[in-house]
């Protein structure tokens, strides 16, 4: 345990707006737990006279939460079995409650749990990666199709009070999850660090008062290896109501595949990898040509700067697409009235210049059942068939072609950043920015047009550029039902800008036709191809 200066040592330190409280037990687990606490406050309370009853009460609940969170990590079975079809490790939750009853918030009836954990070697040293991650506004860019927004309310050494509002799944019909986070970086041995998550709301609300999703300990457990890379151990365990997720998608959350642990450290491997540009053009000919758009990509293979900034450009495409398809209330977004069919929703929000540029700028996504195998659809949203079902790409001629792709240094295919050009009107070229998630669970393509001007400045750094009207698909495996096929989930967003009048008067009838003619392509698109 951290020294107390470590932990706390002013009550101002942590806003106490949010009470802690210990209620009286009844069980024989309940009692154990109340008088281990009670022990380890009367133990620090005579070690520190001068804290507050507050102070010592926060200092045995990171104990506890830290406790908890190794144990968690290191037990085997049976608190632990592994799923056999997607080899996921899924939390036993009769041997939980027999092994740790949870001091912080017991089982209320129509609440479910989400708990799951995932391990892994990477390759980039521990405390840097410790360093990346007890920042928790670096989340955002770590995390960006997992992490909506973040908000450090208050902050004290290694404990933090955090707003945060995760994204549970990129579909317009599953909510964000919006809560208030305790968290606690700590260092537990010379080459191991823990950080620990866990909801401010810790006491046994009744089931009408109980937030609607609460966060039980979770977190991160970085080892630091001889060879400079780093063994980490995720826990990601949630607490909700049953009816706060669609039923449709339930069997595929509580699985562990749609925001297990194996979701989160997929993101950590992504943003750690190292990055290997792939050339898809003839070098010896474009220079030849000496063309304009050829010098942009040219600096892009030379400097390894220009790959970063692309690929820093990129992740802020997915985090803007993502956040805008789920509605992150931290954006601002703001939900239009229902249309006529309950799976599409359309956010709005200002622009962020309403002086010089008056206008909205609005998300929209559907989501719908294709009867077809994820892996068949998935290449066709990731190469140049993606022409045949998105209509704005239609309207600009033929020669889609993919010309530059940055992998990464894992081995799934086509998990990468790509450049796709083609020529407006026959004349002046286009690029097509596209960021690719091929996993198990899930996969998503992203992508945003770009000018030759826009791509040179993302190259050059220019932070006064930005993306801001990314489009983007995500495939998630469906659920068998009687004799019909499980096929795929699959949403469609797409942001674009539009005038007051349009989304007061035909924004919902438009986004329904664009979307209905959206998924019509892709029926038409694989029935063509299969």
């Amino acid at each position: 345990m951290a020294s107390q200066e470590n932990l706390i040592s002013e009550d101002e330190s942590i806003n106490q707006t949010e009470p802690w409280q210990f209620e009286n037990a009844l069980s024989r687990s309940d009692r154990e737990t109340l008088s281990s606490f009670t022990m380890l406050s009367d133990f620090w309370g005579q070690q520190l006279p001068n804290f507050s009853s507050y102070s010592l009460n926060l200092m045995v609940v990171l104990a506890c939460i830290v406790n908890e969170i190794i144990a968690l990590a290191t037990l085997e079975s049976p608190l632990w079995s592994r799923s056999q079809c997607e080899n996921i490790e899924m939390l036993n939750l009769n041997e939980y409650y027999s092994q740790f009853f949870p001091w912080y918030a017991k089982n209320v009836p129509r609440f479910v749990h989400e708990a799951s954990r995932a391990s892994a070697v990477i390759r980039v040293d521990a405390s840097w990666l410790v360093r990346k991650l007890e920042n928790p506004v670096r989340w955002v860019s770590i995390f960006p199709s997992l992490v909506g927004n973040v908000s450090i309310e208050s902050s004290h050494d290694d404990v933090k009070m955090i707003d945060m509002e995760f994204l549970t799944l990129i579909t317009p019909v599953i909510p964000t999850r919006k809560i208030k986070v305790l968290r606690y970086c700590h260092r537990i041995g010379n080459d191991t660090w823990v950080i620990a998550d866990i909801s401010m709301y810790l006491s046994s609300y009744s089931d009408d008062l109980r937030p609607e999703f609460l966060r039980f300990p979770s977190g991160f457990i970085i080892q630091h290896l001889p060879n400079g890379y780093s063994k980490v151990t995720i826990l990601e365990h949630w607490v909700y109501k049953d009816d706060a997720i669609l039923n449709r998608l339930r069997p595929y959350l509580s699985s562990g595949l749609g925001f297990g642990a194996k979701k989160w450290l997929v993101a950590l491997q992504r943003y750690c990898s190292k990055t290997i540009y792939v050339p898809l053009m003839d070098i010896t000919n474009q220079l030849l040509s000496s063309s304009k758009s050829f010098c942009v990509l040219f600096l892009i293979i030379v400097n390894s700067t220009g790959r970063d900034n692309l690929l820093e450009v990129s992740r802020h495409m997915v985090h803007l697409y993502c956040s805008g398809t789920c509605g992150v209330n931290g954006y601002q977004w703001r939900r239009l009235g229902a249309g006529r069919t309950f799976d599409v929703r359309v956010f709005t929000r200002e622009s962020p210049d309403m002086i010089r540029h008056p206008c909205r700028i609005i998300s929209a996504s559907g989501l719908a059942k294709i009867h077809a195998k994820p892996e068949m659809l998935f290449p066709f949203i990731y190469g140049v068939k993606k022409r045949e079902i998105f209509n704005h790409l239609r309207l600009f001629g033929n020669g889609l072609k993919q010309v530059l792709r940055i992998t990464r240094d894992d081995s799934t295919p086509r998990n990468d950043v790509s450049l796709f050009s083609f020529r407006l009107n026959n004349s002046t070229e286009v690029f097509l920015l596209q960021e690719a998630y091929n996993e198990a669970s899930s996969s998503m393509v992203i992508h945003s047009i770009l000018d030759e001007s826009s791509l040179a400045k993302i190259i050059n750094g220019d932070t006064s550029f930005s993306i801001t009207y990314p489009c983007g698909f995500t495939i998630m495996p469906g659920q068998n039902s009687g004799d019909e096929e499980a096929g795929c989930v699959v949403s469609v967003g797409f942001q674009e800008i539009a005038t007051e009048a349009i989304v007061a008067n035909t924004m919902m009838s438009n986004v329904e036709k664009t979307l209905s003619d959206t998924f019509t392509n892709f029926e038409n698109v694989l029935a063509a191809n299969w």
